[in-house]
Order: C-alpha cells, then structure tokens, then sequence
C-alpha cells in the first residue's frame, strides 16, 4: 500500500477543505492510504493559536492588508531573511511525520510548506524533491526565480520544477525555466 502525506495548516479552512477533500480522492483509489497532518500545532504551540487569531483577524477584517502582506512575501522570499529560524521546529516536525509515515507523495495545500518541506525532506532520506510553483497569486518570473532560490538556499536537494498552469494559475515559461536552470545549480 502506497501513501500519501497532505500537509495543511488551520490558518483557514480553504486549506483544510482542500486538505480533507485530497484525502477523499485518494482514499478512493485501490492500494493508496492518505494521511492529513497539521504540524503547526505540535511544532509552534501556543504561538499556533495566538497566529491563527490574528491571522483569522487580518483576512476577515482587512483583507486588503493580508492579500498585499502576503504577495510581498510569496514575491521576494528572500525578504523572510532570518524569519525561516523561526520555522525550524516546523521543519524538525515534517521531518518527524515524513519518517514516521514514508510517502510515495507529499501534496501541501499550505503555501509555507514549500518553503520548508526540502529541508524537511533531506533530514528524512529524500534524494530529490518535486516543487511547485507558488499559488493564489501570479508571480512575475522574477518572483520566479526567487521563490526557487528561496527554497534551494534552504537545502541544497536536487530539485524538479513542476509546472502545472491549470492548477497554480502560473506557468514557468521556458525562457524563466531556462534562467532558473542557470542561476539555481539544484535545479
């Protein structure tokens, strides 16, 4: 029996619906077994619930601000400097659940996962990592490009770009998938 990790955070229930309904499909096919996982919870604690309230509050009171808050962020990874510290008992948690559970897949419904599954996935034995393009917004190319640097800076894994248009709203043209071949060595 193969199986899959779908990875969610209880940042707002779009990610928990898609969560749940991912586990529906897969569930369905013969010799497959999902498993949906939070690891915010146990990895951030307290600091889980106090986020998620102000989160909650951001995207209900003034969306404007979270939805500008949010493209700065996915467009310039890199102005998450230091921030991805933080995210280390995120990463220790993954790590945990990938041993634990050894998926043929990984599929994430939470944006921030990308950033730090990589590493996550070579602390746990992976020897390459599929990684998506970055979703609910439409990066220009060089966002692009830095969303991929982002992501190898945090482990040096060998990477695959998946380029799937119909279901992120981007497409890696091949001029930005030739640039991002030449300037990220792991790709």
């Amino acid at each position: 029996m193969q199986s899959v990790l779908i990875l969610t955070a209880g940042y707002g229930e779009g990610h928990n619906s898609a969560a749940a309904g991912l586990k529906g499909a897969f569930d369905s096919l013969e010799g497959v077994r999902a498993e949906v996982l939070d690891p915010c919870g146990p990895a951030l604690g307290s600091f889980y619930q106090r986020s998620r309230r102000g989160y909650l509050r951001m995207v209900h009171e003034t969306p404007w601000m979270w939805s500008l808050l949010y493209t700065l962020l996915n467009q310039f990874p890199r102005l998450l400097g230091n921030a991805y510290r933080f995210l280390r008992p995120l990463t220790a948690e993954l790590v945990k659940a990938l041993q634990r559970v050894r998926p043929a897949a990984v599929v994430s419904v939470y944006p921030v996962y990308g950033y730090i599954l990589k590493a996550a996935a070579k602390k746990a034995g992976a020897d390459a990592v599929l990684q998506i393009t970055p979703y609910y917004n439409k990066p220009t190319p060089d966002g692009l490009i830095e969303h991929f640097k982002a992501i190898a800076k945090a482990c040096p894994l060998p990477m695959i770009v998946y380029n799937v248009p119909s279901r992120t709203g981007t497409n890696v043209l091949p001029a930005t998938l030739a640039r991002i071949a030449k300037e990220i060595p792991e790709v």
